[in-house]
This record gives structure tokens, sequence and C-alpha cells, in this order.
């Protein structure tokens, strides 16, 4: 079983923003070895999305949620990840899931429009949930990333 949290940055426990950032530094520091900013001031204003196992506690996976400060309906999604023993079951694909669900529920006017920056080589994973590219491939802090975006007209879960 996972449980779900969603919440502001003020919300989070001590041990939530511990576990958050130990598990992106896991993963997008240690495991592709590579070396940028992860604080970069956008956590405080984001909501975040957390899901643990219910049993034993442990961060699963986790994703930013960042919702316009204008009058815009572009939804910004980042940092989104599994740990790595817990890939290859699902995960990824329930949290895009539970956060794509939870973006489209908002009261947004006009519909959203999600966009993230995917690493390239997910960008299969992405197109699978109804995410299409908007540009061409480029290189961010040494991985190379495409900009994708999903709108209520080619979500496959909603």
């Amino acid at each position: 079983m996972v449980d779900l949290t969603i919440v502001e940055f003020a919300s989070l426990s001590p041990k939530d923003i511990h576990d958050l950032y130990q598990l992106r530094s896991n993963v997008f520091v240690v495991e592709q070895q590579c070396v940028y900013l992860d604080i970069d001031g956008l956590d405080l204003t984001a909501l975040h999305v957390l899901c643990r196992d219910s049993v034993s506690g442990d961060l699963i996976s986790y994703a930013r949620v960042m919702f316009p400060k204008d009058n815009s309906n572009i939804v910004h999604v980042g940092r989104v990840v599994v740990a790595k023993s817990y890939r290859g079951r699902g995960f990824g694909q329930d949290l895009v899931t539970d956060v794509i669900k939870f973006i489209f529920s908002s009261n947004l006017t006009p519909k959203p429009i999600v966009q993230i920056s995917a690493q390239q080589h997910l960008t299969s994973f992405y197109m699978s949930l109804g995410f299409y590219c908007t540009g061409e491939p480029y290189l961010l802090d040494g991985i190379d990333h495409i900009d994708m975006q999903l709108d209520s007209s080619t979500a496959l879960l909603l």
C-alpha cells in the first residue's frame, strides 16, 4: 500500500524535507552523476507530492508541482523521481497519474496545460500518458531533456 500526500512546503515535516532532498540527491546527483543546484528556491512555492510505503514509511516517489502565479493556465511538474529500489513496479506511472488527476481536478480556468522538462530517455513513458513533445532535445545539467506537455484533450487518464 502507498500513502500519497500533496502539501505546500510549509506543511512538510522535517522528515519529509529530509527524505525528499535525500531521494532527489540520490537519484539526480549520485546515480545520474549530475552536479547541479537542486535547491533552487522553487520548493518554497511549489506543492510537493510524496508517495510513501505505508508499511516501511520509505519515500517511494516524489514530484514537485508549480501552479501559475499569474493568469496563465500552465502548470509545471518537475523533479519527478522514483527510488531505485521501487522502480519497475509501476510507481512512476502511479505518481504521474495521481499528479495529473490532481492538476485537472483544480479550478484552473481555462483548463490547465501540464508542462514538463523530461529526461529524453523517458519520452516514451510520458507519451504513454498522453504527453507530447513541444520542442527539440536540449542538454540540461549534462543530461538530454525535451519539453513536453499534456492538456485535457491529450490526457489518456481522464
